[in-house]
């Protein structure tokens, strides 16, 4: 048996080998799809697929694997991570984890980066360089941050939760549960 999470939280005891595809939440309703190991790899379907940091998951053909993908709800460029294209084409040995693709702009010693060769490092600085991503090390660049104004977060009076949704600490729009910026204003949404 393994434990299936809803979005309001509740944990829920499903067989993975067998059984629905889909659980009914007995606390919130919603239905909730039960990922079978062997659906993981995407099956061989010809399709790459992976998250933008706003918490849409894209999806691009691995036959034509291009180097980066717009995202339709924040309209960030999101590289698309070679790993997600090994494990569409079948392949086990792909590492998986939460944030394959999204990159956090630190390239040397970076643990997320530690089993790329040099020419995937290089490939990947030059995209930062045309995409605007500025690394650890050009820190210390003449030109500063822009420094955005701090106010303190008042919640609306009387708002209506979702399941599966949290509210931007800066904009007081809805987010996804796994975003971690916001889709309206761009502010990052740190999970926790």
């Amino acid at each position: 048996m393994a434990r299936v999470k809803c979005r309001c939280g509740e944990a829920i005891e499903v067989d993975r080998d067998g059984g629905p595809e889909r659980v009914v939440c007995p606390r919130c309703q919603a239905r909730i799809r039960v990922r079978r190991p062997e659906a993981a790899g995407a099956g061989g379907d010809g399709l790459i697929r992976f998250h933008c940091p706003c918490g849409r998951r894209l999806k691009v053909r691995a036959a034509d694997r291009p180097e980066a993908g717009r995202c339709p709800d924040c309209g960030r460029v999101v590289p698309v991570p070679q790993g997600a294209a090994l494990a569409s084409a079948g392949s086990s040995k792909a590492p998986r984890s939460p944030g394959a693709g999204v990159s956090n702009a630190s390239f040397t010693g970076d643990p997320g980066t530690e089993e790329l060769d040099a020419d995937d490092v290089a490939r990947l600085q030059r995209w930062a360089a045309r995409h605007g991503v500025v690394s650890e090390a050009d820190a210390t660049s003449p030109v500063p941050p822009p420094i955005l104004p701090e106010t303190p977060y008042s919640p609306p009076p009387a708002l209506r939760v979702e399941a599966g949704l949290r509210i931007c600490p800066r904009c007081g729009r809805p987010l996804h549960m796994s975003a971690v910026t916001c889709r309206a204003c761009g502010a990052p949404t740190p999970k926790g």
